[in-house]
């Protein structure tokens, strides 16, 4: 990931539940 990435990804991973994120990661991956 880029910086910029990675900074949006830990700012939304605070801003929502692990469980939210966690699914959200599975979608984005494939």
């Amino acid at each position: 990931m880029t910086d910029g990435v990675r900074a949006a990804w830990t700012a939304y991973r605070a801003a929502t539940s692990s469980r939210e994120a966690d699914e959200a990661a599975r979608i984005l991956v494939g």
